[in-house]
């Protein structure tokens, strides 16, 4: 106990000591990536070392733990994230007080520093120095650790690029001259030309995929037909004027539209004497056509007064015939 108080008293009082003793940090790693870690231990070289102290301070980074070295704590809370407080009972000539694990929290330089650092040494009479040591510290490159990843991927793209571009072929090209020399020509690769203009049909063809707009017979019939009645029908005309007999009663149709799906309507296949007016409608989604047929059937003659004209025809015609004979009677008497 007695040591270590003289310790303690040699921190706080004994003047610094102009011996060639140092105190210093060493880590694992000095490159390192955002998230990445590396430990920094703090040491001290005498003849013979009692304790030291420091206060810890990291730039760009964070303390996650620590380690005490070769010396003992005095106290609860002797060493933390912050400071440390050690004494050290063997009296040993190099001495790693602690080691701090640290974590890079972003690119550029992390700084792990020990502020107010000192030690004591003791030397071969026994007496103790204070060695103040002031701040000590050490850099650590950190980098992003996308820009990590992205430059192999750079390095595995350039024997790619070597690949195509001539200088990387001239292995190929080597082995090919020295087999036959002649075939230098065909080191051009004339076999992509013809794929190049083998795939120009395919996209003309992925071009005329497109529908095409739809055109105006969609709407129109191919044929129209009305048995027993004679007209000449064109898809594009639309109305017509038909005269048909008085025998004809009903209208029997026969048509054929451009589209099969196309649906057909007719008004009427009913007559009556006169004219009749009727339509045929021709619809393709949501567009029609119409057919208008004006229909003019003429009227019955009248039995009555035919049978009334025949019989005075015949009437007259016997009675011309009787008058001709009462004539050829007369005549022989």
């Amino acid at each position: 106990m007695k040591k270590k108080i003289l310790i303690i008293l040699a921190l706080i009082l004994i003047p610094i000591s102009a011996k060639a003793d140092s105190m210093d940090i060493s880590c694992t790693s000095y490159s390192l990536t955002v998230g990445g870690t590396t430990k920094c231990s703090v040491k001290a070289s005498a003849n013979k070392i009692g304790g030291g102290e420091g206060k810890i301070h990291v730039d760009n980074g964070t303390v996650q733990s620590f380690t005490v070295g070769s010396c003992i704590q005095l106290g609860t809370g002797a060493v933390t994230n912050s400071e440390f407080t050690c004494i050290n009972e063997e009296d040993p000539n190099g001495v790693t007080f602690v080691t701090y694990v640290i974590k890079a929290t972003q690119a550029g330089t992390m700084t792990f520093k020990v502020n107010d650092a000192k030690f004591v040494s003791i030397n071969s009479s026994g007496q103790y120095n204070t060695v103040n040591a002031g701040t000590i510290s050490k850099n650590i490159a950190v980098s992003n650790p996308t820009q990590a990843t992205t430059k192999p991927t750079q390095a595995t793209q350039r024997p790619t690029q070597g690949t195509t571009a001539p200088a990387g072929t001239q292995p190929t090209q080597g082995t090919t001259q020295a087999q036959n020399p002649r075939e230098e020509p065909t080191t051009g690769t004339p076999t992509e030309e013809p794929t190049t203009e083998a795939t120009e049909p395919v996209t003309d063809e992925t071009t005329t995929l497109a529908p095409s707009p739809r055109t105006d017979s969609n709407t129109k019939l191919a044929s129209l037909t009305i048995k027993g009645v004679k007209f000449d029908f064109n898809s594009d005309k639309t109305e017509y004027n038909i005269e048909i007999t008085s025998d004809i009663t009903n209208l029997e149709f026969s048509y054929k539209p451009y589209k099969e799906n196309a649906t057909v309507k007719i008004s009427s296949d009913k007559l009556v004497e006169g004219m009749n007016k009727i339509e045929v409608v021709v619809t393709y989604e949501g567009e029609s056509t119409t057919y208008k047929l004006n229909i003019n059937k003429k009227a019955k003659a009248d039995t009555k007064a035919t049978i009334i004209k025949v019989a005075k025809i015949v009437g007259s015609v016997a009675g011309m015939i009787g008058l001709a004979y009462l004539l050829i009677v007369v005549i022989k008497k």
